[in-house]
């Protein structure tokens, strides 16, 4: 850990560091501040996110400052919209979605697509083996509503007989993007896809 320059006996201050990296760049080594400075802040936004009764504008002011803290030194190096984060102990727990954007508006608002990961090899794609005979199945997007689906409720669940459910906002969406996502692959089987 870096030492605050300033006068002989100076202790040793703990720090929070990013490492920013994005493709074709070279990685930068953000300085975040003093751990207990960025923890004490964190913490006290979390706790008034949780508290129903908290202070709308108290609220606020603290997440603004828990962004200044932990997002804004990044996002000056970060152009992108889509943001992997591999978090701290400290930041773990840090919705950076739900942080104020700053004119009324959060993070997500903004359109910034946050993906928390363990570890940093878990960005990597493995390596692509041609002709594996690997398969890919996508099962999901059901349509209640179809004629043919019966009443597929069992004794447990009789207080569910007559009730209706809407399809799932995206879900086709989502399986047609991993099935192309699949299909990029070197000598990848077709998938089989079953939805509706």
């Amino acid at each position: 850990q870096p030492k605050d320059q300033g006068q002989a006996g100076d202790k040793l201050h703990p720090r929070l560091y990013a490492f920013v990296t994005r493709r074709g760049a070279q990685p930068a080594l953000i300085d975040l501040g003093p751990s207990s400075v960025v923890a004490d802040v964190v913490q006290g936004w979390l706790a008034l996110v949780t508290d129903r009764a908290a202070d709308a504008a108290v609220r606020d002011a603290a997440g603004k400052k828990a962004r200044e803290l932990v997002w804004d030194p990044i996002a000056g190096r970060w152009p992108q919209k889509r943001v992997f984060i591999v978090p701290s102990s400290l930041l773990e727990r840090v919705p950076f979605a739900a942080l104020p954007a700053g004119d009324g508006r959060f993070l997500v608002e903004k359109e910034y697509a946050f993906h928390l990961l363990d570890h940093e090899r878990d960005i990597l794609l493995p390596a692509l083996v041609t002709n594996s005979g690997e398969t890919f199945s996508a099962i999901g997007a059901p349509d209640f509503s179809a004629a043919d689906a019966g009443d597929g409720t069992r004794n447990v669940c009789a207080g569910l007989r007559g009730a209706s459910f809407s399809a799932m906002p995206h879900a086709t969406r989502e399986i047609d993007a991993l099935s192309d996502l699949w299909s990029q692959r070197k000598g990848a089987i077709a998938p089989t896809v079953l939805k509706g």
